[in-house]
């Protein structure tokens, strides 16, 4: 219960941080040293997802070279480092990039950077029409270029971000550093550079409400959907990571204790005797009254 107290007073409104007497017992640094077990399921993940991403621009979206070859990117370097751990799991190779913080911050922050262009690239070739089609004319469409349902820019953008949410120790501020600059972007193409391809979209359907407002306000609410979740995954990890040193440093009293007492024995009682009551056999009675008893009639 105090170390929920102390925890709760050193967290913010939107970013967790560290207190300042956690600060001056280097608790960060440990924490940044802490293995992260899940960060091979994370990159897996991560391949699943591409592969999605990948599916949903292909069967949708403008097909293109430059898809293919930064999904071609992707999927060799993912593969790469998770036959690199899967090595180090095997013992085949001795370096584990996982064990090292730096490292393996870059390597997360690389993978999402090409899992988003994989998931962006070809919303920028979209091409548009000066003249927006019925319905019934869209079967009869060649060019590949062409978008004629916009609002999968929209899911596209909230696959990418879930490329961000699946890196559970991924600290927030990255989380939202990228999240934002990911909805920026989106923002961006979806109201200036690509509005005229929703406005024919809303014209072909007669939407009610536009299609270009609706999918930011989609990557809006998605967007905080996921950076409440990293917030809440790094608070319950950090929580988890003092509870362990908690309890370590209970372990490490008790082990002292321990110890302490021992001595105390062994001055009191001859080596043969005290020898005998620190046997395992005898250790869960040492505070019985049978044990108490032989000490007073020894003595």
């Amino acid at each position: 219960m105090v170390l929920w107290s102390a925890w709760s007073h050193s967290v913010l409104k939107l970013v967790v941080v560290w207190r300042k007497d956690y600060l001056s017992r280097s608790v960060p640094l440990r924490y940044q040293g802490d293995i992260d077990v899940g960060y091979s399921t994370s990159l897996a993940c991560s391949l699943i997802l591409l592969l999605l991403i990948g599916g949903l621009q292909a069967a949708i979206l403008p097909r293109t070279i430059i898809l293919l070859l930064l999904f071609l990117t992707a999927f060799i370097w993912i593969s790469v480092v998770l036959m690199l751990l899967l090595a180090v799991r095997l013992q085949w190779i001795i370096w584990d990039i996982s064990q090292s913080f730096v490292l393996r911050l870059a390597i997360t922050i690389f993978t999402i950077i090409l899992i988003y262009t994989v998931a962006q690239v070809n919303v920028f070739t979209c091409r548009y029409e000066t003249e927006c089609p019925p319905v019934n004319a869209t079967a009869g469409w060649a060019d590949h270029r062409l978008c004629p349902l916009p609002h999968y820019v929209a899911i596209s953008c909230c696959l990418g971000y879930l490329s961000v949410a699946i890196f559970l120790r991924l600290p927030t501020l990255i989380k939202c550093s990228l999240l934002l600059l990911m909805a920026v972007i989106y923002i961006m193409l979806i109201q200036i550079s690509h509005v005229h391809i929703f406005d024919c979209y809303d014209k072909r359907v007669s939407a009610v409400v536009p299609t270009h407002v609706l999918s930011v306000v989609y990557i809006v609410m998605f967007l905080l959907a996921v950076a409440i979740h990293g917030r809440q995954v790094e608070w319950t990890a950090r929580l988890d990571f003092l509870w362990k040193i908690q309890a370590n440093e209970e372990k490490k009293d008790m082990d002292a204790l321990q110890h302490s007492n021992k001595r105390i024995l062994c001055n009191l009682l001859p080596a043969h005797i005290a020898s005998h009551f620190l046997d395992n056999q005898f250790r869960s009675n040492m505070i019985s009254s049978k044990f108490i008893s032989c000490l007073i009639h020894y003595s």
